[in-house]
């Protein structure tokens, strides 16, 4: 299954990869830690976020659910934007793709979301687990399709002004 993840994400990321010079930064001072909104302290801090996030309990999936899930994720990817909170847009894609799988794939689509972002070296993506949690919560909304999906996820993840 690793192999699979390097093939779908990084593979197409390597070709970029080969203009990088040496004095670009290491991954550890790119990626955000969640908590501080600051890269991370040290790469020993960030290798233990990574170690910790591997232990993190997952369900395994085959090829055939990953490759379903990333068609859905490509076609929904655009509403999924629109949405204004970034946890909405993480409930709106777990929901989207439960509906074409199941809430067992969508557990590990949010779990491997987030471990491309925290191993991406990519300031840009934010690892945070909370946002696992809304993909994981979108896939149990039951929205009988994808405009319940995002009222569902607005509705649950928009601050009402009272």
């Amino acid at each position: 299954m690793r192999f699979l993840k390097v093939l779908i994400v990084f593979f197409p990321i390597s070709f970029f990869a080969a203009s990088l010079s040496a004095a670009d930064l290491e991954c550890h001072e790119k990626e955000i830690d969640y908590r501080t909104r600051k890269p991370f302290a040290s790469k020993e801090v960030h290798r233990t976020e990574q170690k910790n996030w591997d232990l993190v309990s997952r369900p395994q999936i085959d090829v055939f659910e990953l490759l379903q899930a990333y068609t859905v994720f490509r076609l929904e990817r655009t509403r999924a934007l629109a949405l204004k909170s970034d946890k909405a847009k993480h409930c709106y894609i777990g929901c989207a793709v439960s509906l074409s799988t199941s809430p067992k794939v969508t557990d590990y689509l949010g779990w491997l979301k987030e471990d491309l972002d925290l191993s991406d070296c990519d300031g840009g993506t934010l690892f945070e687990p909370a946002d696992q949690t809304a993909t994981s919560l979108g896939a149990r909304l039951g929205a009988r399709d994808k405009k319940e999906c995002a009222l569902y996820c607005r509705d649950q993840f928009t601050r009402r002004k009272n």
